[in-house]
């Protein structure tokens, strides 16, 4: 090897060059140590041209071969360069450019290649390089266009504007368009026109190198977009402001997006404060973060006093562990929860709340805290504590009532009267206290007007001519076992003076009057029989003697007193009122 051949083989060695040399009249191969290195082969193989052949790669096979058979074809005489991929032994494939020359002679008197010489070189690692940065070329464009972005700068020496196709296309011009700054300004609010000056100014005055500006811009078509321009302040060699190299993103959806939000909280919180229940929205750390009218007013204190975790102040101190627990216990699952607990006022009053919690997520599915709704149960509390006492006194008077009528047949049947007679004697009795019954029921059984009870006795002993039996007294009302005692009493004595009395006769009148006493707080009812048969004192007592004279005494709240005078049965019945 010559000087020349030396020098050549370290310059393509450095290179990282191969050199073959294919004899076509011979077909053998001859690969320079470079071009075994790319190829894989070792330095001291024998290598053949089938074993070239089998590295190039399956789909790059049919490129290859015709290269090749252009650059041996005589009547083309070029020199070939192209690309394609080999598989090395080891199974790496590599990326090589090859450039072939052909010799041509005449052979037996026709002119045909006799050599194909050339060079072999990896360019896998350009190639990689190459398709990283089409790639990221690629992403970066895809992320203008999704974005609606440019890149832009602005000489403020010269004033001049120049930026990528985009951001005419984003301002509404034609993208191969190229706008005076007056144009570009022209799209401005009249007020917003040196915005962007003056943001810059006011950064550079902070000491800040970076600049931030949202503005409205008319686009040539007339349609008002939103614009958020972010640049960099690059200084030039005297220390000035030289230029601002930055991106401008159309941010009209995120705009639109913010003002219909606003819209929406708006349109909550009147809807909130509107809801007679109170309402709040808590975070993820569970402080509150917004509480409508009806929290307030429950609260007692104003909407701002209530955020974080004031919350925990209202809780009756008796219920804030079961609270606790339930919300500790949602938010493992970050699932629903209910509780019931008092709340305290700031002016110390309790209230019963149902609170029912259920949690908020972002359109991605992130958590951002509960939103509660509380139902005053105060009211209800009072009514269920209520029924409950009504249901026991309601089952007390049953009970009362039952051991009436059971004393009344009792007596009934011992007076000797014939079945018959003692079957109608129980009957009237029982009725006479049913009317009792009805008017305490129209009542509520929270008491009966003594009138009401006076009137509903005598109803069935009155007849056609009502005259005949007198009432008069102020008002004043009865607890419900007075009423029917007193309704039981005055049965008794009707009953006496229809069968022996005063309404036996068609003369006979009966003055039924109750005053009250120096108290006010009780009354005398006196029942006084005219015009009736002489009376006589009986040689026993009946039951409605008995009954007068000690059975109604403890309900009444004193025992009545009766006189059998010769012109006519009285009686005074003592009664305590209610109000």
């Amino acid at each position: 090897m010559n000087d020349s051949e030396i020098r050549l083989e370290i310059a393509t060695r450095a290179a990282g060059i191969g050199i073959w040399d294919w004899d076509l009249l011979t077909d053998q191969i001859v690969y320079s140590p470079v071009a075994r290195v790319i190829s894989g082969f070792d330095l001291d193989q024998a290598i053949s041209i089938e074993d070239v052949r089998a590295l190039t790669h399956c789909e790059d096979s049919g490129h290859a071969a015709d290269m090749a058979a252009k650059a041996l074809d005589p009547a083309l005489r070029t020199q070939v360069v192209y690309e394609y991929r080999i598989v090395r032994p080891d199974g790496a494939v590599r990326n090589v450019v090859a450039h072939g020359e052909t010799i041509f002679a005449q052979v037996e008197g026709v002119e045909r290649a006799v050599r194909y010489i050339g060079s072999l070189q990896d360019v896998t690692e350009r190639k990689r390089l190459e398709e990283a940065e089409r790639r990221a070329s690629d992403r970066l464009q895809l992320a203008l266009d999704a974005g609606r972005m440019a890149v832009w700068d602005y000489d403020v020496a010269t004033e001049c504007v120049s930026g990528s196709p985009e951001l005419y296309r984003l301002l509404g011009f034609p993208e191969d368009a190229q706008p005076s700054l007056e144009a570009l300004r022209g799209g401005f609010e009249p007020e917003d026109v040196g915005c962007i000056a003056r943001a810059a100014q006011a950064a550079w005055k902070r000491g800040e190198r970076f600049l931030e500006v949202e503005f409205r811009y008319r686009r040539l078509d007339g349609a008002w977009c939103w614009y958020q321009l972010r640049a960099e302040i690059k200084l030039g060699s005297t220390g000035l402001r030289h230029t601002l190299l930055g991106v401008l993103v159309d941010v009209t959806e995120r705009k639109s997006a913010e003002d219909r939000l606003r819209d929406s909280e708006a349109r909550f919180r009147g809807m909130a404060d509107s809801a007679p229940a109170p309402i709040w929205i808590t975070g993820i750390d569970g402080g509150i973060e917004f509480v409508n009218q009806a929290f307030v007013e429950i609260a007692g204190v104003e909407a701002g006093s209530l955020l974080g975790d004031v919350w925990i102040q209202l809780i009756h101190a008796d219920d804030l562990i079961q609270v606790a627990r339930a919300r500790m216990a949602a938010r493992e699952t970050l699932s629903s929860y209910t509780f019931e607990a008092r709340f305290q006022r700031i002016d110390g009053e309790c209230r019963w709340m149902f609170v029912s919690a259920k949690p908020r997520f972002d359109p991605t599915g992130g958590f951002l805290g509960y939103v509660g709704l509380a139902i005053d149960l105060t009211d209800l509390r009072a009514a269920e504590t209520r029924q409950r006492l009504l249901i026991n006194e309601l089952n007390h008077r049953v009970k009362n009532t039952l051991a009436s009528v059971q004393s009344i047949a009792r007596q009934t049947l011992r007076e000797g009267q014939t079945t018959g007679a003692a079957r109608e004697l129980l009957l009237d009795r029982i009725m006479a206290m049913s009317v009792a019954h009805d008017i305490l029921t129209r009542e509520s059984w929270e008491g009966a007007a003594v009138h009401d009870i006076v009137l509903g006795a005598i109803q069935p002993f009155v007849g056609p001519d009502a005259a005949r039996i007198h009432v008069s007294g102020p008002a004043g009302r009865l607890g419900p076992s007075a009423a029917l005692a007193l309704a039981l009493a005055l049965h008794e004595l009707s009953t006496n003076a229809v069968k022996y009395g005063a309404l036996s006769t068609c003369e006979g009148r009966v003055d039924i009057v109750w005053e009250p006493s120096e108290d006010g707080r009780n009354v005398k009812l006196r029942w006084k029989e005219h015009g009736g048969p002489p009376v006589s004192p009986p040689i026993r007592k009946g039951f409605g003697s008995r009954l007068l004279d000690g059975g109604l005494a403890a309900d009444l709240g004193g025992r009545p007193t009766l006189l059998f005078a010769p012109d006519g049965v009285e009686a005074v019945v003592p009664i305590v009122l209610t109000d």
